[in-house]
């Protein structure tokens, strides 16, 4: 997100507490020159990051609300708030620290199921709308990179450009006269993104080695019965059976899943070879790339759909053999089920009343929230 929609310029990362704070300014995924505003910082050592945030001698300032009010800071061109405020005052305060004085800038903000509904009162109290935009995939991380290349280049004084002349002639006789190849692998080897393979991720989850696909039709009416009973009429049952994260647009026309990323190839090919055989197909897939408008969870979703089982209260996640969910809406698989208001996450040895559990993690599932549905994302809002 960071690379994505804050390139060089400067930002702003909004956390609850000090200790979000001060684990977010030691993570090693962060790049970015980046420093740390709290309560728990002395006046004059705020006062003194505050000056070196102003002149640009970092570019990512991580705070707690001390930083939401008060401040005018020039060029500020993304806010990030981990999760969203509970009163709709403080988002205000904070997406207003970027967009100043006739400018423009972006405010993303992610969400976990349990925090959807602050996202819903923000959009309602403030009178706004959020779009949601899913994870940044490798090729959008490249090309912002890419940008920001663009942008640098800007700063190279002439006077040292004629050093890199022969280096420039043995780069192209490498690649046989290539100019343009020799340039993208210059550009490649600056981004420093040439090491390793790119993996797909999902847009709804993050989750590597998955990709989000997208069913739609445009007569409208298709729903998740819909879209599991075209993945199990035209599909290979070792393609269909792992669909995951299943969600369905909130116009109704179509859906979006998750499959393994190895198996996206065949999976458009067969899908061209249904188009081929004139037989009457009234629905389109395709890799998706943006997210459409979504229904939230609790309100239509499905993770890992195998069989008949029965969802009740907010509308739950599917499992694998006899189960349901009840309360708020849970996810369940293997004979478990989640109850409680709030609706639970099963799957397999865990199972809990009001959070979620998977394989007795404490109501985490590898780290990630887990809560009602099955999915184990934080998702994203942008404004």
């Amino acid at each position: 997100m960071l690379i994505c929609y804050g390139g060089n310029a400067k930002t702003i990362i909004f956390t609850q507490t000090k200790l979000d704070a001060n684990s977010l300014v030691l993570s090693d995924k962060i790049k970015q020159d980046i420093e740390v505003m709290h309560g728990d910082i002395a006046q004059n050592q705020r006062e003194v990051t505050m000056k070196r945030f102003k002149e640009g001698k970092f570019q990512v300032l991580v705070a707690t609300d001390v930083a939401a009010r008060g401040l005018d800071i020039q060029d500020i061109e993304l806010v990030i708030q981990l999760e969203p405020p509970k009163d709709t005052e403080t988002y205000i305060h904070r997406s207003g620290r970027t967009a100043r004085a006739g400018k423009t800038g972006t405010c993303i903000t992610f969400y976990s199921k349990k925090t959807y509904e602050l996202v819903v009162k923000i959009e309602d109290l403030a009178g706004i709308k959020l779009k949601r935009v899913g994870i940044p995939q490798p090729e959008d991380v490249i090309k912002a990179t890419s940008r920001d290349i663009l942008k640098n280049l800007t700063d190279v004084n002439e006077d040292v450009v004629h050093l890199f002349e022969d280096t420039a002639r043995v780069l192209i006789d490498q690649h046989d006269g290539d100019a343009e190849k020799a340039l993208q692998v210059a550009l490649a080897y600056c981004s420093g993104f040439y090491k390793n393979k790119l993996v797909s991720k999902s847009l709804l989850t993050g989750q590597e080695y998955y990709t989000t696909m997208k069913m739609s039709n445009a007569r409208g009416g298709m729903g998740f019965r819909d879209a599991q009973s075209v993945l199990r009429k035209y599909w290979d049952p070792r393609v269909s059976d792992n669909v995951r994260n299943m969600k369905m647009f909130r116009n109704g026309n179509g859906v979006v899943f998750d499959i393994r990323s190895e198996t996206v190839e065949a999976f458009l090919e067969n899908f061209e070879r249904l188009k081929e055989t004139g037989d009457r197909i009234d629905f389109d897939i395709c890799k998706c790339t943006d997210l459409p408008e979504l229904e939230e969870d609790g309100y239509g979703s499905v993770s890992n759909w195998r069989s008949d089982n029965n969802s009740r209260g907010g509308g739950g996640g599917y499992g694998q053999n006899k189960g349901f969910s009840r309360g708020g809406g849970g996810g369940y698989q293997d004979r478990g089920y989640g109850g409680g208001g709030g609706g639970g996450g099963w799957d397999r040895r865990g199972g809990n009343e009001g959070g979620g559990y998977r394989n007795n993690d404490r109501g985490y599932d590898n780290r990630r929230d887990n809560y009602g549905g099955g999915d184990d994302s934080r998702e994203n809002w942008r404004g």
